[in-house]
């Protein structure tokens, strides 16, 4: 019998042995062409992949862009008491003392000059720095300073920093802003301190740094000529001109920072609440209600962005917390 009679009988009884002998080199081609498509169908997932990443990190880059407001920096060849750097309408904002310094001297600061002011003595609750500045059309607003005592002529030690709104409001504790100087530029150093939501979008906020007690960073009492000098005043804000809710800036969120559950405040309805790290990855997503404690202790230490949204998915506010 011939072969391709053998085959044909083969075939009938047993196509799958037959198909060894006659589709073999088929059967490779359509190995080698189902991993190209699976290979292809990757690639494609992972671009997809990589859009939807590079749509995050834009999306992150957008919620922490910070704006300078105003900044006192003072420059080696300018130094003076007028804000060096902000908005337009803060760049007339100057920097003062309150309860009987000396005037205002320009000495050797952390990089360039700083403003260096001496009579701290029986200072407590009274003597203290002072600026005040524009926020309106800005939130999330952050905090940053360098506070430094003299070697040989040492000043206050422990300072505080409060704020009030305008020239009738009360002056109020910062949270989280004690101070303790050194004769250096980097103990008394606040770096991003959140302020207060009702510092947001206002017309006039005023910070001061006041002494809180008459010990110096020597231990010793505060002298008629002990020295505090302060340098890199800055303070950033997020725009958040295009927010239609005007009820946003009562919205309180504490502690901030914190070490594992946070409170909102004065929302008048159930919000969807997202975590959003400074990579842009959501880290939490739930829904809560007014004076509901919200546990973020699986988070680890940084800062993030709180988003808020309404039943209807419209974005109400963000604001920047701290874990500790």
């Amino acid at each position: 019998m011939c072969q391709n009679s053998i085959m044909k009988k083969d075939f009938a009884r047993n196509p799958a042995r037959a198909g060894i002998w006659q589709t073999g080199p088929s059967n490779t081609n359509s190995i080698e062409k189902t991993d190209l498509i699976n290979k292809h169908l990757t690639f494609l997932k992972m671009k997809k992949h990589l859009h939807f990443l590079l749509a995050l990190l834009f999306m992150g880059t957008s919620i922490f862009a910070q704006e300078t407001i105003v900044e006192w920096t003072f420059p080696d060849d300018s130094a003076d008491s007028i804000a060096d750097g902000g908005i337009e309408v803060n760049l007339d904002k100057g920097i003062y003392t309150m309860g009987g310094t000396s005037n205002l001297d320009y000495k050797n600061g952390f990089e360039t000059k700083a403003a260096q002011a001496t009579n701290w003595d029986n200072g407590t609750e009274l003597k203290c720095w002072v600026i005040e500045f524009n926020t309106e059309n800005y939130g999330d607003l952050l905090l940053s300073s360098k506070l430094s005592s003299g070697g040989n002529d040492p000043g206050p030690r422990d300072f505080r920093a409060d704020y009030k709104i305008g020239d009738e409001g009360t002056w109020t504790e910062v949270p989280n802003s004690a101070i303790i100087t050194a004769n250096d530029w980097e103990t008394g150093v606040l770096d991003g301190l959140p302020l207060p939501g009702e510092c947001t979008n206002q017309s006039s906020v005023y910070l001061r740094w006041i002494m809180t007690s008459d010990t110096s960073s020597a231990g010793t009492l505060v002298e008629q000529g002990g020295k505090i000098k302060i340098d890199d005043i800055i303070i950033t804000g997020t725009d958040v001109s295009g927010v239609e809710d005007a009820d946003w800036n009562k919205i309180n969120i504490f502690p901030n920072p914190f070490a594992e559950t946070i409170t909102i405040q004065n929302i008048n309805e159930e919000y969807h609440c997202q975590i959003i790290d400074m990579t842009g990855r959501m880290v939490h997503s739930s829904n809560i209600a007014n004076g509901q404690q919200l546990n973020l202790s699986q988070l680890n230490s940084g800062i993030y962005n709180l988003q808020l949204f309404d039943e209807k998915g419209n974005f109400v506010i963000s604001k920047k917390i701290i874990k500790k």
